[in-house]
């Protein structure tokens, strides 16, 4: 059994996929190419605080600040707001951008 979520915004969000039994979930999104935050879907923030709560374990990809990607397996600790911008929390401290996020993946 599958279970879809509402993407939002479809210019910023491709899709979210929530599968069962062995499959993963994926976020894919088109990264924010200027660095004024663009606020996320509400419906990605709830998913992601759903992550955090069970403590999942994800691959995340996203663009980081000096340019190009980077890929971590992580789980989130939390989530934030400082300065009018989102960000995810790592179990290791890292803070990541919401909007930066590129790709989400449960393992």
């Amino acid at each position: 059994m599958a279970e879809f979520l509402c993407a939002g915004r479809i210019n910023k969000l491709l899709f979210i996929y929530q599968a069962y039994l062995g499959m993963t979930t994926i976020y894919s999104n088109f990264g924010n190419m200027d660095d004024k935050y663009k606020r996320v879907d509400c419906n990605f923030y709830d998913h992601l605080e759903i992550h955090a709560t069970y403590k999942e374990k994800l691959e995340i990809i996203y663009e980081k600040e000096n340019g190009g990607n980077e890929t971590i397996i992580v789980k989130i600790k939390t989530l934030e707001t400082k300065d009018k911008a989102e960000f995810l929390i790592t179990d290791e401290g890292q803070q990541i951008r919401l909007d930066k996020i590129i790709s989400l993946r449960k393992l």
